[in-house]
């Protein structure tokens, strides 16, 4: 049901292909199915069908202790249908995450979850990177925590409308760097709530439209947010006087 490559450094699992190579668990349950830990890789495959609540297809938690050296990673996977696609975590150790051409499709609570707590250093870069929820209200990318970070490049997230679907959440002191994403049919673009500490984010070159609701949805008054790119200013809900924004 679980495979766990903690402890087991520089151990790769390579599939053939991603359309071909096929993971599916062995019945479903309380279990992550895939567990990293420092400079363990996964490339060419699929993860295929554990949707239970609060576990994850791709799980690196408490990595390793040096930030940018000790990391795990993931390159051209496709997972379907979990409850978490990717889930970063950081309680007792610092925990560093690397994922390219990585497409999370069907329902899910959310898409790539990052935390921090106890003073470690939680950060997962995406590039390359593809939500396609389904009848989903979830959270395509969600950071939580003083020092949780999250940086996307290059990406498509198209949601579905389906109502309380958010792109991208973040709160409580984590961070947000971003460039080339198109987000699309979500209820909302970007969600800020109104807990402290203040988050901070930079978007730009990047477009953000048909939002059911609000592309920016910024409650925190001490945000600092930056974005450029394509927006609607008729779907902007502020609270913050260090939100600024310049698009088209």
């Amino acid at each position: 049901k679980q495979i766990d490559l903690r402890g087991k450094p520089y151990i790769a699992i390579l599939g053939s292909d991603i359309q071909t190579t096929v993971i599916i668990p062995s019945g479903s349950g309380t279990f992550d199915q895939l567990i990293l830990g420092p400079t363990n890789e996964v490339s060419f495959l699929t993860l295929k069908g554990n949707n239970v609540a609060g576990y994850s297809a791709v799980s690196a938690p408490d990595v390793g202790q040096t930030v940018g050296s000790d990391f795990a990673q993931i390159h051209k996977i496709s997972i379907y249908d979990y409850d978490y696609g990717i889930k970063v975590c950081a309680d007792t150790a610092n925990s560093t995450f690397y994922g390219e051409y990585v497409d999370i499709n069907g329902s899910f609570s959310y898409g790539v979850y990052v935390s921090s707590s106890n003073n470690f250093t939680s950060l997962a870069n995406v590039e390359n990177y593809y939500l396609f929820p389904s009848n989903s209200s979830g959270i395509g990318n969600y950071a939580v925590g003083p020092s949780s970070s999250v940086s996307l490049y290059t990406g498509l997230f198209k949601g579905d409308n389906t109502a309380g679907s958010t792109a991208i959440k973040i709160e409580q002191g984590a961070s947000l760097e971003a460039a080339g994403l198109d987000m699309q049919r979500w209820d909302y673009g970007v969600r800020v709530p109104a807990a402290s500490p203040a988050p901070d984010f930079r978007i730009v070159g990047s477009m953000i439209h048909e939002s059911n609701v609000y592309d920016f949805d910024v409650l925190n008054s001490s945000t600092r947010g930056r974005f450029q790119g394509v927006s609607n200013h008729s779907k902007i809900n502020n609270n913050s006087p260090d939100f600024y924004w310049n698009f088209l």
